[in-house]
């Protein structure tokens, strides 16, 4: 009886070991990117997808299905080619049990940040990898520890 105990214990721990890390480093990640030129709004979105795409751990999703974090972008698009970006971030803390009112599961928000940039559109590719650097350095990050 004491060697099944045993056997059952270590295969626990084990796969507590080996699974629980792996949830742990995966984040979900939601990106809205809004813009008065659609053109610019397609260069913003792909060049933060394609940025988020190289952290490690990060999964993309749609916007509905819950992301521990959102990324949105709004730009706009001047006459002269400056562009304006408000960029904010939130992360949402999602409850186990889903609200008998909307059928979905509520949250609140467990951080956020704002800020604009302003920039000459030669500037965008840069700005777009600034923004995702930042983001992997604070919000990323802290969710890793």
């Amino acid at each position: 009886m004491g060697k099944r105990y045993s056997f059952y214990l270590l295969c626990f721990l084990l796969t507590l070991t080996l699974c629980v890390p792996a949830k742990a480093g995966n984040f979900s990640v939601s990106v809205d990117v809004n813009c008065n030129d659609p053109f610019t709004q397609g260069l913003i979105k792909g060049y933060i997808l394609q940025e988020l795409r190289n952290i490690k751990g990060v999964t993309i999703v749609e916007k509905g299905k819950e992301p521990q974090i959102e990324l949105s972008i709004v730009g706009t698009k001047t006459d002269n080619n400056w562009i304006t970006l408000s960029v904010m971030k939130v992360q949402h803390i999602w409850s186990q049990e889903k609200n008998p009112k909307t059928g979905k599961s509520d949250y609140f928000i467990g951080r956020s940040d704002h800020y604009v940039a302003i920039l000459p559109n030669t500037q965008l590719k840069q700005t777009c990898s600034k923004i995702v650097t930042e983001f992997d350095a604070t919000y990323i990050e802290s969710l890793r520890r």
